[in-house]
């Protein structure tokens, strides 16, 4: 028999995020993401994300196995910039079994009335600028760094449990028989003809400086993005700190026009291709091991973001910065890059990633159900 149980103490916590590591070990493609990773994202003491929004989570339970998990959570910030009543579900994991998903929302929804809310909207690992989407596409490889993955299940019983495609969500595959330099690089000679475009590389001596520049040009350039949560600088610093630590010098890059910031494009090693020969999640010892004599050896990237400036979009410095960061990446013996994630109304992002060779090959999805909706 199933029992619901809310996530109060912190030997809950430990459980909590100890539920995936045990559900997904059998899964060739599925990585252990760092447990301290895990730990701080969801700190309340650590992660300045946290700060003035409530939030609970649920376990379901089998006698004394834990079988499921959830985490939900609102912010007025939110609700009072779109002007409705949001809550967002996120970090769901469960076993093959109806049931199970079925009281991890029964226990969301139920708190989220309590709460007002009106619309919910999720997976969110906990907000956009994380990690997000059930995996529903693309199963019969690993993710790349700080992408998720999932069983094929999940998707159908998120589904039962009334909820609707959001927004999907793609990655693109870019490779060596895959990428079309000559188109980027005829984009790049008709803005190289702009005297006042200057590319550059990130200054990792000058990194809080840096990262104070890439905070402006991030929140300008996806504040009208469906689902963005615009970032304080706090937790912008908490995310970038992190990043830093496996951050190559050439992987980024920022553009300025006329002496502005404009705009910047982002990757790091896919260190998925490490941490996939640990399944424990620990940094002690083969993952630290591995992170220290191996990462040289990684052939694989993730471009997180390219960020421009809204009063810029039109000059092409997308095109432009992914053109410059190729070359980087070409450079550094990147044979494999994932551009990702690509919301699939983003229109131009999504042509531009066809354009130079990338192939969709995973998709993420996000779900939404309206409250009233709902059946008591």
């Amino acid at each position: 028999m199933f029992q619901v149980k809310e996530v109060k103490s912190n030997s809950d916590w430990k459980e909590f995020i100890q539920l995936p590591y045990s559900l997904h070990v059998r899964d060739k493609n599925w990585v252990a993401p760092l447990r301290m990773s895990v730990r701080d994202t969801l700190s309340v003491k650590k992660n300045p994300f946290w700060k003035n929004k409530k939030r609970k989570a649920w376990m379901v339970w089998n006698d004394h196995t834990p079988v499921g998990r959830i985490l939900a959570l609102t912010d007025a910030e939110y609700d009072s910039r779109n002007n409705d009543k949001y809550g967002f579900f996120g970090y769901p994991e469960a076993i093959n079994d109806q049931e199970v998903f079925d009281h991890l929302f029964d226990a969301c929804m139920k708190w989220f009335a309590i709460e007002g809310a009106k619309i919910i909207v999720g997976p969110l690992n906990p907000s956009t600028n994380y990690e997000l989407g059930i995996l529903i596409d693309g199963f019969n490889s690993p993710p790349y760094f700080m992408m998720t993955h999932n069983p094929a299940y999940y998707d159908e019983m998120i589904r039962r449990c009334g909820f609707n495609k959001a927004r999907d969500f793609f990655a693109y595959l870019i490779n060596e028989q895959t990428y079309d330099q000559q188109r980027l690089e005829r984009v790049k000679a008709k803005l190289a003809l702009r005297k006042n475009v200057y590319v550059r590389k990130g200054n990792r001596k000058n990194f809080l400086n840096e990262l104070k520049i890439l905070h402006q040009i991030y929140n300008d350039a996806f504040k009208e993005h469906w689902g963005f949560f615009p970032m304080k600088w706090e937790e912008f610093q908490f995310m970038g700190k992190d990043m830093a630590t496996i951050l190559d010098d050439d992987l980024m890059l920022i553009a300025e026009c006329d002496g502005e910031p404009a705009g910047f494009i982002f990757a790091l090693p896919n260190i998925n291709s490490l941490l996939i020969q640990s399944r424990s999640g620990k940094l002690f010892p083969k993952n630290v091991i591995n992170l220290l004599f191996k990462r040289k050896k990684i052939s694989s990237a993730r471009i997180l973001t390219v960020a421009v400036k809204k009063k810029f979009r039109h000059w092409g410095l997308g095109s432009y910065l992914f053109s410059e960061m190729a070359g980087n990446l070409r450079k550094n013996h990147y044979t494999d890059v994932e551009m990702s994630w690509v919301v699939e109304d983003n229109i131009q992002m999504n042509k531009a990633a066809r354009s130079v060779g990338g192939n969709p090959y995973k998709t993420y999805r996000v779900y939404q159900k309206e409250i009233s909706a709902m059946v008591d």
